[in-house]
């Protein structure tokens, strides 16, 4: 299937992926998908970017904000946003949550839509 090169990746492997949008509300969750095969993968990560449409934090102080507060934590700023992006990893039987100090832009696909959107 032919997919925008704005809504592909290289994982750490240097394989190319598909940033695929699974949901969104005040947060949008993607995993990552085989361009060529259209399967998920690598055991089912994904990403998790917590949205903040308002410029703050939805009216919660920091200590009611467990994953800003993490040390290294930075969320990254556009348009008066504060978004705060995580790579969820998983490990036997847990999740590693991997915070992106980046603060790029990223589009993902929306296949019910099959079209490109910015995440």
């Amino acid at each position: 299937m032919g997919y925008p090169k704005s809504v592909l990746t290289k994982n750490r492997k240097g394989e190319t992926e598909v940033r695929g949008l699974l949901d969104r509300g005040r947060y949008v969750r993607y995993n990552y998908i085989n361009p060529d095969t259209g399967k998920i993968m690598e055991n089912g990560k994904f990403s998790i970017i917590l949205k903040d449409e308002k410029g703050g934090r939805s009216g919660h102080g920091a200590a009611e904000r467990p994953l800003s507060g993490l040390a290294g934590s930075s969320a990254s700023s556009r348009g008066g946003r504060q978004d705060e992006h995580y790579f969820m990893i998983p490990m036997k039987g847990r999740w590693m949550a991997i915070l992106d100090k980046g603060n790029k832009l990223r589009k993902v696909w929306n296949e019910k839509e099959s079209k490109a959107e910015d995440a």
